[in-house]
């Protein structure tokens, strides 16, 4: 019986996860996604426990 699948080492992407990870548009978004729920999340704490 034969193993076909590929052979990767430690350093080695195994998946595009990384790239994309690492791109701006990304890290533009995740910045944006900080900026909003964060401060949304506070305020709603504040309000509840008011």
């Amino acid at each position: 019986m034969t193993d076909d699948a590929p052979v990767t080492t430690e350093n080695e992407p195994t998946t595009d996860f990384e790239k994309a990870h690492a791109s701006e548009p990304f890290q533009r978004l995740k910045a944006t996604q900080r900026g909003f729920v964060f401060p949304l999340g506070i305020a709603f704490l504040l309000w509840y426990f008011a």
